[in-house]
C-alpha cells in the first residue's frame, strides 16, 4: 500500500502522520503504520500542529474511528 504524504511529528510514540482525503495514516516509532478511517482533514491538520501529537492521538484519534495496520517495518 502506498502512504500519503506523511509529516513528522515531535513524539516519542508518533513518528509521523498523514491524510489521504479520507483516512488518517500513523506511523509509530516502532515502526507500524496504522489507517484510521473517516479521521476528518481538519483532525489531521491539529495533529500536525499539536505541542502534544501523542496526546492529540489519545484524545482525538485512538478508539474514536476504525483502524487497521496497513504496514511493519521488517
Amino acid at each position: 500500500m502506498n502512504l500519503p504524504p506523511m509529516t513528522d511529528v515531535n513524539s516519542r510514540n508518533l513518528k509521523s502522520i498523514g491524510h489521504d482525503g479520507r483516512a488518517l495514516f500513523v506511523a509509530f516509532r516502532s515502526g507500524v503504520v496504522y489507517s484510521y478511517d473517516g479521521v476528518p482533514p481538519d483532525v489531521y491538520g491539529e495533529g500536525v500542529v499539536a505541542p502534544s501529537p501523542n496526546l492529540w492521538f489519545k484524545e482525538n484519534v485512538k478508539g474514536k474511528f476504525p483502524y487497521q495496520k496497513v504496514q511493519q517495518d521488517a
